[in-house]
């Protein structure tokens, strides 16, 4: 009977999340976070939230820009990204990776002629000047 009551509230649950939580502000959540962190452009496809069996972010035709000046567009692409989340944190308004899945993952990696590495994400970098061009310029 417990056993019942338990599946029939986490299918509810399920269905409730679905309700409450908009993809698509969750696209803009990620897209605003990576430009204020990274000063880089994050575009996602789709996006789907599960709750059962375990909480899980699925999205997928992910792209993380690369610098301006690097001559590959992406530092990264991924055609589906899975993390799955800790229950007990999440219920508590707080979100915790339990563990990250990434299927068809391309990076591009690439260093520019002052040393700046296209996949340092310190703040700012994204906006490092080109090769050979001093400030002033």
């Amino acid at each position: 009977m417990i056993a019942a009551a338990a599946v029939i509230l986490v299918v509810a649950a399920s269905f409730a999340l679905r309700a409450f939580v908009d993809p698509e502000h969750l696209k803009r959540l990620a897209h605003d976070k990576a430009q204020a962190a990274w000063s880089r452009e994050l575009a996602i496809g789709d996006i789907d939230l599960q709750l059962w069996p375990v909480p899980t972010v699925h999205a997928g035709g992910i792209a993380l820009a690369n610098p301006a000046w690097a001559r590959s567009k992406q530092l990264m692409t991924a055609e589906s990204v899975d993390a799955r989340l800790e229950l007990l944190p999440l219920l508590l308004g707080k979100v915790r990776v339990k563990g990250l899945g990434l299927d068809g993952v391309r990076v591009n990696l690439e260093t520019n002629a002052d040393g700046v590495k296209s996949w340092d994400l310190s703040a700012g970098s994204g906006k490092a000047k080109p090769p050979g061009k001093s400030a002033g310029e």
